[in-house]
């Protein structure tokens, strides 16, 4: 393993990696493209009002959107490791439906990615941002539960985010929801058996033809009940589904380890 650490302006930003180098990083953001997902816009689904989704963020790097999160705590956004793997400075828009205004903007103060995130795997495919001011609860804003570790999967979830509505396509400045049907774990492997990728356990599936994540959804999150179950990961282009979602019970002792050695309040765990 080894760590590297990043300045955000004056501000310590942790990250730990797991055999990654600069050069790799590159070519995730280049499969990422290609599978749809490094900036995966909703297709299929319509425009929302935040107070729907309040948990909904977006995620910013040196000033430009990169990715969809969700603010699971005061104090900390939950998106893909593969949105801050390249490091950079960090900040979030959450409490609003568009995009580069109106909400609360929040600073990064820390950064940290999954240790065992693999850029060519997508395996634990999981960041989380701690904003130096904590956010202001409103209407707008809200936290959003966590799946808890053994919990059963729904047959069907939300998924938001200001990603493109066609594979190539632009980011949208406003906010946009889907709902997308549960594919079970055979189902999703043999989807994608022909691509090469494989699907493990950090890993679960959702989508349906014509409703789908795109490019700039990455990082949000998939949810069903206001519990999130999963992240935005990868996916083979637009409306060819199912996506790939990184699965937040599996990442449950992860988080909570994050949280007591960072500091910041705690998500809660349903």
């Amino acid at each position: 393993m080894r760590l590297g650490t990043f300045m955000i302006g004056l501000i310590a930003f942790f990250v730990q990696y797991l055999d990654l180098t600069t050069a790799q990083l590159a070519q995730n953001e280049s499969f990422s493209a290609e599978r749809s997902a490094s900036g995966v816009r909703i297709v299929g689904g319509q425009a929302i009002n935040i107070r729907r989704v309040p948990w909904q963020a977006a995620v910013l790097r040196n000033g430009i959107f990169i990715c969809g999160g969700s603010v699971i705590s005061r104090d900390w956004v939950l998106t893909a490791g593969h949105c801050v793997a390249l490091g950079g400075a960090f900040a979030v828009r959450a409490g609003s439906t568009f995009l580069y205004r109106h909400g609360q903007y929040r600073v990064a103060r820390l950064v940290v990615l999954h240790a065992a995130f693999n850029p060519n795997t997508y395996t634990s495919d999981i960041g989380m941002i701690r904003v130096r001011n904590s956010f202001q609860l409103t209407r707008n804003l809200r936290p959003i539960a966590l799946a808890r570790r053994g919990r059963r999967l729904p047959q069907r979830f939300y998924v938001s985010g200001w990603g493109s509505v066609a594979y190539g396509g632009s980011t949208t400045d406003r906010l946009r929801g889907v709902t997308v049907a549960r594919y079970n774990r055979n189902q999703c492997i043999q989807r994608y058996l022909s691509t090469g990728f494989l699907i493990t356990n950090t890993m679960l599936c959702a989508g349906q033809p014509g409703r789908d994540v795109c490019q700039g959804d990455s990082g949000g999150p998939l949810v069903r009940n206001r519990i999130q179950y999963g992240i935005v990961s990868v996916g083979m282009q637009c409306s060819n589904p199912p996506s790939v979602f990184t699965n937040v019970r599996i990442m449950n002792h992860w988080i909570r380890r994050n949280v007591n050695r960072w500091g910041g309040r705690m998500p809660r765990f349903m």
